[in-house]
């Protein structure tokens, strides 16, 4: 745990809010004193995936149903805000395809996560507390995983690099909601993540391994 909180702490993340130990949650994050603090393209691309995460109340409903699309949605904010990040100083076409393909589907799953949390009952999920414990020690697992990531000084390279992680956390997280909700909706929503987003892990690895310009 302290080696988590040291890391919010390194990348500037702390100094504007006020941490709750146990919602990871960061008052008054303002994105636009965040990126003064971000001094190359890498640093900039890689922080800010983690931002909405870090900005947003971690939810614990007592609903797993609601829990997953609300805290999927920070999940995906991130992942857009650096790919556009990421477009303002990329030249390789492959990596801009990558970048603009996440930007146009998590925003339109965004739209859709926030239709569907309208219309979810409410209702106690059995034996939730064993759900949000999973959830929470995957989502460690994630951020962990993502710290491993080292500035390669590419910025192509490290948001992909960056970005497998990121994915994983998310097919992690839908793969765990399969096991719990019997709702159709959901149920298609987690296998279209999973679908999609291992789909594109793969794509990003064969990128790592032959990078085109």
């Amino acid at each position: 745990m302290k080696k988590f909180f040291l890391f919010l702490m390194v990348i500037g993340f702390c100094f504007a809010g006020e941490i709750s130990h146990h919602n990871h949650h960061i008052k008054h994050c303002d994105l636009s004193v965040k990126e003064q603090l971000m001094d190359n393209p890498s640093k900039e691309v890689m922080d800010l995936m983690h931002l909405p995460m870090m900005c947003e109340k971690w939810i614990e409903s007592g609903n797993a149903e609601i829990d997953f699309l609300e805290n999927m949605i920070p999940h995906h904010q991130g992942a857009i805000l650096s790919s556009k990040v990421l477009l303002k100083y990329s030249q390789n076409p492959k990596v801009i395809e990558f970048a603009t393909a996440i930007i146009q589907s998590q925003e339109k799953e965004i739209t859709h996560f926030k239709l569907v949390l309208k219309d979810l009952k409410k209702t106690k999920t059995k034996n939730y507390k064993q759900f949000a414990k999973k959830a929470k020690q995957d989502m460690h697992l994630m951020e962990e995983a993502m710290q491993k990531v080292k500035e390669s000084g590419d910025v192509n390279k490290d948001f992909i690099a960056s970005m497998i992680p990121h994915h994983q956390g998310a097919i992690i997280a839908s793969r765990q909601i399969l096991e719990w909700s019997k709702n159709p909706e959901i149920i298609q929503i987690a296998k279209a993540i999973i679908q999609d987003q291992e789909k594109e892990i793969q794509a990003f690895k064969e990128f790592l391994e032959n990078p085109k310009e």
